[in-house]
């Protein structure tokens, strides 16, 4: 039986997963950018205050108790106990949450999700501490000006050969800058908070980001399967898990699986079929080619439509394997039956 975070009472390692859960739950509310510019005028910003105020001193006072058994667990709930402070002073003082305060606390989030995670009674009792996803329309654009270049790529330069050189590339540049930041905290935050601050999420202060995942799934498809096959794959994740994301946010309602819901997963498909369908007819793909216009038309939405269905699915369900590996792979696999 899944036990709920909030029921663990007492003081113990139970607490420290209800800090957590109480915290992801604040910095949703939060993290709506509406939200956060309004705190000093809205009616419940005296509640969040208190609410702050209680989970910096609980954070605190567990941070102590742990200090001697857990040192890493006492760390990250020291840091906790900080932002939340912090946090709470600016509303205190009338003052919006600043964007940067709010990044900061989302990280220490993640840090101490990370560390409860990996303990083994929180595996028996079935504790769950989700991965924050704040809305971010920044990374939302760049997810399909990526899918894009993927695919414009491939259009421009036929030669597997040297589309394969640009991907490794582009992995190995990743992996370089993924290594050399598990050295440095102050390289780590340089990198997640300056360089990919407005596309990073908080969670990948500690994992490894999607970019590289993306770039080993480039690797891998394009080394394995057709043109167009990868084509279709990279315009499927492109395009249609971001859409996933913002329509499952604003209209999702019914939940699926965790907290992704029917509204999104048919959003990623029917805008992962419209987008690759339109790619793959306009840049007058030779694979999709069926002699005239209509007939290439309808095959080439018939191939969209199935790889599309195929990624709604593979990011429905991908939990521990990050969707930016596997979807492209799980697609362009589908696609190179098709064409």
């Amino acid at each position: 039986m899944t036990l709920s975070v909030s029921s663990y009472m007492g003081f113990g390692p139970g607490d420290a997963a209800k800090t957590a859960r109480d915290l992801y739950q604040l910095l949703v509310e939060l993290q709506d950018a509406r939200a956060a510019r309004m705190a000093h005028t809205q009616p419940h910003a005296a509640q969040w205050t208190e609410r702050m105020r209680q989970l910096s001193e609980r954070s605190k006072r567990l941070a102590a108790d742990f200090a001697q058994s857990n040192p890493k667990t006492a760390d990250a709930l020291s840091r906790v106990g900080q932002r939340v402070e912090r946090m709470q002073q600016n509303l205190a003082e009338g003052r919006p949450v600043p964007k940067r305060a709010l990044t900061h606390a989302s990280q220490q989030y993640e840090a101490l999700a990370k560390l409860v995670r990996q303990q083994e009674w929180a595996s028996q009792e079935g504790v769950e501490l989700p991965v924050l996803k704040p809305r971010n329309y920044a990374r939302n654009i760049f997810h399909v000006v990526n899918g894009l270049i993927g695919a414009m790529m491939y259009t421009l330069i036929p030669e597997r050969a040297t589309v394969l050189k640009i991907a490794v590339g582009y992995f190995a540049l990743m992996a370089v800058l993924e290594i050399t930041r598990r050295f440095s905290r102050r390289w780590n935050a340089i990198l997640v908070e300056k360089v990919f601050g407005s596309i990073a999420r908080p969670v990948e202060a500690h994992r490894v980001n999607s970019g590289s995942w993306y770039g080993l799934a480039m690797v891998l498809i394009v080394f394995s399967f057709s043109p167009a096959a990868c084509i279709a794959a990279v315009m499927v994740l492109g395009v249609g898990d971001p859409s996933a994301a913002l329509i499952g946010k604003r209209w999702g309602k019914r939940k699926l699986r965790g907290q992704k819901t029917l509204e999104g997963t048919l959003g990623f498909a029917v805008s992962a079929t419209i987008a690759t369908t339109a790619f793959l007819v306009l840049s007058h793909q030779p694979a999709v080619q069926r002699g005239d216009a209509l007939h290439t038309f309808g095959f080439a939405l018939l191939v969209s439509a199935i790889t599309s269905v195929v990624g709604a699915v593979v990011e429905l369900l991908s939990d521990r394997i990050e969707d930016n590996l596997s979807i492209p792979v799980m697609c362009a696999a589908v696609a190179s039956l098709l064409v």
